[in-house]
């Protein structure tokens, strides 16, 4: 905002969940790890920086993340994807939920899955080669689902979905590298740069992402744009209110 009494700055939106995966298995905030298991290493990521993606040698791995979007609340996912070998069946970096109510990523050779179970789907013909390092971003507003292959859309469906809370091994677990019945060997490869929302995000933030790795800023209209800030004065922290999101 600028012409701000009190400071100049710009408004983004704010990553919810955020994994670089830079040497570590933690999120960005230290908290909610994957677990390390004989199967899981670092690697270069798309851009050639030593040890900055994780990659999944058909062991999976499990965080148990709070804050994860359930029932059919509105998400959206970001990852990126490099398979090292093309498992003829299927290859999945992602899922959380229950077998029967959950939502995760699938790729095959030619197709993309975005996915609840066994009908709820869309699933986009686009090709894949080993080695390649992909963008995907899959998005649900709570009737539409859309799946993004590199800043471009694939595909958008209506759909149903109720994702429902895990049980086993823990509450709010979210897999890399294993199918929804927590099947192994279904995923050789590597993941970088994993976000999620607990909204949908626009399209601007998808090629921002895609191109940049953040999210797009916001810009405002400062002669129409009303901002309160409080409490005033303040040492330390103080809270931004608007009328817009």
């Amino acid at each position: 905002v600028t012409n701000s009494p009190v400071a100049s700055f710009t408004t983004s939106n704010v990553v919810q969940i955020s994994y670089n995966f830079d040497g570590n298995y933690t999120n960005t905030s230290g908290n909610s790890p994957f677990a390390s298991n004989a199967g899981t290493s670092f690697v270069s990521d798309r851009n050639g920086n030593a040890n900055s993606a994780l990659n999944i040698n058909n062991s999976g791995t499990i965080a148990s993340i709070s804050g994860l979007p359930y029932g059919n609340s509105p998400r959206s996912f970001s990852v990126w994807v490099k398979l090292n070998t093309m498992n003829a069946t299927a290859n999945y970096p992602f899922h959380y939920g229950t077998c029967t109510n959950g939502n995760g990523l699938l790729l095959k050779s030619n197709q993309a899955y975005y996915f609840a179970n066994g009908t709820q789907n869309i699933a986009p013909t686009t090709s894949h080669t080993v080695a390649t390092w992909y963008h995907y971003v899959c998005t649900f507003d709570g009737t539409t689902a859309k799946i993004y292959k590199n800043g471009t859309l694939l595909s958008s469906g209506p759909v149903t979905w109720n994702t429902t809370n895990t049980v086993s091994p823990n509450a709010n677990s979210f897999k890399l590298g294993m199918s929804e019945d927590s099947f192994l060997n279904y995923f050789n490869g590597a993941l970088d740069d994993l976000k999620i929302f607990d909204y949908v995000i626009t399209n601007a933030d998808i090629t921002s992402l895609y191109t940049n790795n953040t999210l797009a800023s916001e810009d405002f209209n400062a002669a129409t744009l009303k901002v309160t800030l409080y409490p005033n004065p303040t040492k330390e922290r103080f809270t931004i209110a608007t009328d817009a999101e």
